[in-house]
């Protein structure tokens, strides 16, 4: 579900820039030769950006970044094949709305005033801008160390869900709907050393941890439900296993022997709980005579736990090291490759912070909020700046170039991104948490991208514009300038 929004965002994004570019050339040709190459190249950051998805453990991210990259293609391969026609098609048989659109082209609405008053301050006190930028950045990463990692599924679900009202009715008549099994391996099982070890460590695990094990069931259960002599010898213990019915003995042990499990109903546990619990009952295994393992689905959570801090902060790293280097081998200039991605990181750290501040939690969902602010967010200041290079490549000056760029597609820049941010929005209604979380924080993200790309870019542009733009390039504008 979360993947329609994106697409329909990114799709609507594609679409506008197109169009935008349409109305300020009427040609189709050059509208693909002027911004065909920075959407191409806002595209391909874009998917790089999802690829890193892929990095994940965890399946369900995985299958998202694909679909992802699937529908990123299909948008850009539509806004060509199809938009650009149908521009074309409407300005053939209707020449005078398109006479209109090139007046109304001219004109400086209020959204262009207001970005080009922001831009204008923007390039005042660049100096400053960066550096509160990069401090709330810090902050932010410092901040997101805190954040804690949410698995259980039941925190998911609406609290008024007839299911969970059932599951909550279950547990509080018998005490538990969590198992975890501790799994044991070894050539005999049965030894008396390993049937020694089994009793004390299910009596060590009942008296340590008996506010959250419900109760423990072994081999032994099956032998006290067979007699009740307690002081039975390690012969007649043995004796005892082979008389009871095959049927109750593989519950708990292998007909051969050498693979069985002790079982443990515990009580629900937050996932912070359950990860030190976890822990514990490792710590108690750890001298166990033979190979032993804790599994079961709640083990599962807390592996999953770690696949998302784990995967989350890999899967960014990745994102932003294939879209730098895909970039640098495009532009062949470190800091035209820099400059796109350089705002979108610091969103990134200012994301965890926030996250922070609101008391949210990462989930298998939000755990993909960095790769997908990379992704949608490179794509707004790459076209920012491919527009910026055109125009100080045809000989504008500095403030005059970023003036026109601002004025040419900050309204299409702005229009798409809030286009995605509405789409986020209606995810927020949902009554699932975890959809209502990743919502709210796409929104915040995207928004936040948006803001960067007029403020933190602009500021990044004009301090590295002697790195980006050709010597031949800035002799000719200042030529220009000092002509007129």
């Amino acid at each position: 579900m979360a993947v329609f929004p994106i697409l329909i965002g990114l799709g609507i994004d594609y679409s506008i820039q197109f169009q935008n570019r349409y109305e300020e050339e009427k040609s189709v040709k050059t509208t693909l030769i002027q911004i065909g190459k920075a959407v191409g190249i806002a595209v391909l950051a874009t998917v790089l950006g999802f690829i890193s998805l892929y990095a994940s453990p965890v399946p369900m991210i995985q299958d998202f970044g694909k679909m992802l990259t699937i529908g990123v293609i299909v948008s850009f391969i539509g806004s060509i094949f199809l938009l650009m026609p149908v521009l074309n098609a409407r300005d053939t048989f209707d020449g005078k709305l398109a006479k209109n659109n090139s007046k109304d082209l001219n004109k400086d609405t209020l959204i262009d005033k207001f970005l080009g008053g922001t831009v204008k301050l923007v390039t005042k006190f660049t100096p400053i801008v960066l550096i509160i930028s990069i401090v709330l950045a810090a902050f932010g990463m410092v901040a997101d160390s805190k954040v804690g990692v949410e698995t259980d599924i039941e925190t998911f679900m609406p609290q008024d869900m007839d299911a969970l009202h059932d599951i909550h009715y279950v547990r509080d008549a018998v005490g538990s709907t969590d198992q975890m099994v501790i799994y044991m391996e070894g050539e005999e099982l049965l030894s008396q050393d390993n049937v020694t070890w089994m009793k004390d460590t299910i009596e060590n695990i009942e008296t340590r941890f008996s506010n959250k094990v419900i109760d423990i069931k072994s081999i032994d259960n099956l032998v006290k439900n067979f007699s009740q002599d307690k002081d039975l010898s390690y012969v007649e213990y043995i004796d005892l296993i082979d008389k009871i019915p095959e049927n109750q003995r593989k519950m708990f042990i292998n007909e051969s022997e050498d693979k069985g499990v002790i079982l443990m109903n515990i009580k629900h546990m937050s996932t912070e709980e359950l990860q030190k619990f976890v822990k514990d009952i490792q710590k108690v295994l750890k001298d166990a005579p033979m190979d032993v393992s804790v599994t079961g689905k709640s083990v599962l959570d807390v592996e999953m736990v770690k696949g998302l801090t784990d995967g989350r902060i890999k899967m960014t790293i990745i994102g932003i090291g294939l879209v730098f280097v895909a970039l640098l081998f495009i532009y062949r200039s470190f800091f035209k490759a820099l400059i796109p991605i350089f705002p979108i990181i610091l969103i990134v750290g200012m994301s965890g912070g926030v996250m922070n501040l609101l008391g949210l939690k990462y989930t298998p969902i939000t755990a993909t909020l960095g790769a997908l602010v990379l992704g949608m967010g490179t794509e707004m200041t790459i076209m920012l700046l491919e527009r910026y290079l055109e125009e100080r490549n045809s000989g504008k000056e500095k403030n005059e170039a970023m003036s026109i760029t601002v004025k040419r597609i900050g309204k299409a820049t702005v229009a798409s991104g809030l286009t995605t941010v509405g789409g986020f929005s209606v995810l927020m209604l949902s009554k699932f948490v975890i959809l209502k979380d990743f919502g709210l924080m796409t929104v915040i993200n995207i928004s936040l991208a948006l803001m960067s790309t007029f403020v933190i870019l602009p500021a990044l542009i004009w301090i590295l514009d002697g790195f980006i733009v050709d010597k031949k390039v800035k002799k000719k504008a200042y030529k220009e300038v000092y002509q007129e």
